[in-house]
């Protein structure tokens, strides 16, 4: 059970389909290897062989073959990830002479020491930088992995030629005939001193297109929205945890943070018309209650989830997980409703929406 709690991360919807998955797959006197094997929290098959492909064998090829195969035999992507997360970091503090912080057996401290030592302690931090910041949600393509697997290649690689458009053969070519010397121009044949100077031919005078002339340069592109927008500025918060006041005070700008990301640009309207932050779970997963369930399954989508779970780290510095909850309109949890509750007002039939969307509107909403 510890290893359950361990590999699910403190979520119980989690743990519950994780135990689920040991008991179909282990049955009811499943064990804890079992369970580690499964689940990957000392570093699972999957995610050995993975790593042993991308880091040890250094065939990005294999990898990615791996990871395709596994989502085709339907394997969720999250489950993947925190494996690779955990095994790296594993090997990480091994690697590191810390193993001890880790909670595992002798045995797997030194099995996992034999694999640490043919990787380097460097190519270990940067492929755990590249993959844990990853925003992997259940359910999704191996896509976000694909791209991270071929960054740490590429930087394994070593650095990419100046013109990435020319292929490596012509790149090759292109120096080879940069190198060949130039050929060698007749001399031209001098002047005599003595020659007269041609008839009605004044002083010399320099044509002004024989002045050579520095090079254009093209004029610096002016930032639009679009390009703004893609790389919001982090928000101005005070330092510590992010606590759930953090969220609800900043809810405004988060959700003006939004403005022109999706498809049609209106994730933002679809957040700001009946949408209000209701709980921080575990401190990494914003719980947002939705008064309509067009806006709640808009934005519960995977796809549109990942975007705005994206740019909610761009703006608070780390990431979160999005949990989206319906919530009826006369259990609206805005903070005026709350207080006007509690010094005995009574709302009106579609008075908690107007309350709501008063608080979303206001320049002030959760101050």
């Amino acid at each position: 059970l510890r290893t359950v709690v361990r590999a699910s991360a403190g979520s119980l919807r989690d743990a519950e389909n994780l135990l689920e998955q040991l008991a179909l797959t282990a049955g009811a006197d499943a064990t804890a290897h079992e369970a580690r094997r499964l689940f990957g929290t000392t570093g699972s098959g999957r995610a050995r062989e993975l790593i042993k492909s991308l880091l040890v064998d250094r065939d990005l090829a294999a990898a990615l073959r791996g990871l395709s195969g596994l989502h085709a035999a339907g394997v969720d992507m999250r489950q993947i990830h925190r494996e690779l997360v955990n095994e790296l970091r594993t090997l990480l503090l091994v690697r590191a002479g810390a193993a001890d912080v880790l909670d595992i057996s002798k045995d797997e401290v030194d099995e996992t020491r034999q694999r640490a030592q043919t990787i380097e302690l460097y190519g270990i931090r940067h492929a755990l930088g590249q993959i844990a910041p990853l925003s992997v949600p259940s359910g999704s393509p191996p896509l976000p992995l694909e791209m991270a697997f071929t960054g740490i290649a590429l930087a394994a690689a070593g650095p990419a030629p100046a013109d990435t458009g020319m292929g490596a053969a012509a790149g090759e070519t292109a120096a080879a005939r940069a190198a060949e010397p130039a050929p060698r121009q007749p001399p031209r044949a001098p002047e005599p001193a003595d020659a007269a100077p041609r008839r009605g031919a004044g002083p010399q005078q320099r044509s002004p297109r024989s002045e050579p002339q520095p090079p254009r340069q093209p004029a610096a592109p002016v930032p639009t929205a679009a390009s703004r927008s893609a790389n919001p500025e982090p928000l101005n918060l005070p330092p510590g945890e992010i606590t759930f006041e953090t969220i609800k005070d900043n809810w405004a700008q988060l959700v003006n943070g939004l403005r022109g990301v999706g498809s049609a640009g209106n994730l933002d309207a679809m957040l700001r018309s009946s949408s209000r932050p209701i709980a921080l779970e575990n401190g990494d997963t914003i719980v947002i209650g939705f008064q309509h369930n067009f806006h709640k399954e808009k934005i519960d989508d995977p796809k549109y989830r990942h975007l705005v779970e994206q740019r909610f780290a761009q703006l608070l510095g780390r990431h979160h997980h999005i949990r989206c909850e319906k919530v009826e309109q006369g259990e609206s949890r805005g903070h005026l409703v709350r207080a006007a509750r509690e010094r005995g007002a009574q709302i009106a039939p579609g008075g908690d929406a107007q309350a709501m969307s008063r608080e979303n509107d206001s320049p002030d909403a959760g101050r």
